[in-house]
């Protein structure tokens, strides 16, 4: 069986829908890959990279929660997702981790600080 993924694929699977296609794009084009690439014909140090550039930007992704209401007349749905300081801290140590594994300095070190965007 052959099975086919495009990075875009496995980068929405791993985001958990977290990050939006513009920031998984964002992620392709920093390790100058195309969305439309199939995953698995990369080698193991290029999808390793590609994950822990993934990995950084959720670590990156304030924590917290939103909820999403849609109403249709005499109905209405609410789906909210949350993302932990666990999630993040889970996602900074494999960011780390693939970026370790192949020799090079992680985009955030090992420390106590939290970059905040504002």
């Amino acid at each position: 069986m052959d099975v086919s993924l495009t990075i875009l694929d496995v980068l929405r699977e791993k985001s958990q829908g977290f990050l939006s296609d513009g920031s998984l794009q964002l992620v392709c084009y920093d390790r100058e890959h195309d969305t439309d690439e199939d995953f698995y014909t990369l080698d193991e140090k290029e999808r390793d990279l590609l994950l822990g550039q993934l990995y950084f930007y959720l670590c990156n992704v304030s924590t917290g929660g939103s909820t999403e209401k849609v109403s249709d007349g005499g109905w209405s749905h609410s789906e909210s997702k949350q993302m932990s300081k666990a999630d993040s801290d889970r996602w900074a140590n494999l960011h780390r981790m693939y970026f370790r594994k192949w020799g090079l300095e992680p985009l955030i070190p090992f420390s106590g600080v939290r970059l905040i965007n504002f």
